[in-house]
């Protein structure tokens, strides 16, 4: 019997390590497309990179899906991790139906994260991912390790100077461009890297298929989440792993104020802003953008080891 199970386990360890090495020789382009189910939904997935460490989950932005993130941010910081992206309830190949609820769409995320068997992960949240991100803490505080959020805003976030409706009534041809228009700014060189983005975005073959109905519940979800209230920035103190909070500089779809909000009602965040920068500030400045949230994601934290140096910790107090 000791045998058999002796060489049980010597074979779940070479199962393993080929799982491993699959992930780790994988790339944004070659890694396959997935599938897990929980809670009744299908949820498509891509994971590879360095299987050592914390995941680092991404959640799009609106209308987004697992192909419309940079290769140049996805492969750079796969390097010392393992990337996941997937695709949502209702999006694009996963099944299901698009919440109209932001809350409701974090239980998702955090049911697609469990589902993979992932006791502590990374999460990155882009728009729209950025308010799943946030709303993943009061559901699941236990799950998240640190935060990424990128071209977001808090619960009643200050809209009033977005340019939302005058970037979807535009025209632009190829419709691709509407890029141009709603994540970089009008400076050649901004121009200059969006083009360059949309090239590496579109290098992957077997793409996902696009959202169409489904939008119009992201975008009820946005507009009950960004409602004004009374308090409703008292969720955020509750929120204390370390988040790094992202934009450029003008965001003209979720206005760089409120960036500012969350650095200073989140009680261990740090800010980053890009110049001459728009909504997808982080595809703008891919490399600068990798070297910095991989910093933030391995660098131990203030009295997390005695023997370090200063410089070896993040100035954030290890308080969750």
């Amino acid at each position: 019997m000791a045998n058999v199970v002796k060489k049980r386990s010597i074979s779940s360890e070479l199962a393993q390590k080929m799982v491993d090495e699959a992930v780790a020789k994988a790339t944004h382009q070659t890694a396959p497309t997935q599938f897990v189910e929980a809670n009744g939904i299908r949820f498509a997935y891509r994971r590879f990179g360095n299987p050592r460490g914390v995941p680092l989950v991404f959640s799009p932005h609106y209308t987004g899906t697992m192909d419309y993130w940079d290769p140049a941010v996805t492969d750079g910081l796969a390097k010392n991790r393992e990337v996941i992206l997937f695709n949502n309830a209702g999006v694009s190949s996963s099944s299901g139906q698009v919440p109209t609820s932001v809350q409701e769409m974090a239980a998702n995320a955090i049911a697609f994260i469990k589902a993979l068997g992932l006791t502590k992960v990374d999460f990155l949240g882009w728009s729209i991912g950025g308010l799943i991100a946030q709303e993943i803490i009061p559901q699941a505080g236990d799950l998240v390790r640190r935060l990424i959020l990128v071209g977001t805003g808090p619960r009643g976030a200050d809209m009033s100077t977005s340019k939302i409706p005058e970037v979807f009534a535009g025209v632009y041809d190829p419709p691709e461009h509407i890029w141009l228009a709603s994540h970089f700014s009008p400076s050649a060189s901004s121009r200059a890297a969006c083009l360059a983005f949309l090239e590496r975005k579109h290098a992957r073959k077997d793409r996902d298929p696009e959202l169409s109905e489904e939008a119009a519940a992201q975008r009820e979800a946005i507009q009950k989440y960004f409602a004004p209230a009374e308090g409703v920035l008292d969720y955020l103190k509750d929120i204390r792993q370390p988040t790094l909070v992202v934009n450029g500089s003008n965001d003209v779809m979720v206005p760089t104020v409120n960036s500012y909000v969350l650095q200073q009602n989140l009680p261990n965040a740090e800010l980053i802003l890009y110049p001459d920068a728009n909504h997808g500030s982080f595809f703008q400045y891919p490399e600068l953008f990798v070297s910095q949230a991989d910093q933030f994601l391995t660098s131990a934290l203030q009295g997390d080891d005695a023997n370090l140096q200063s410089s070896e910790r993040l100035p954030f107090p290890s308080i969750i």
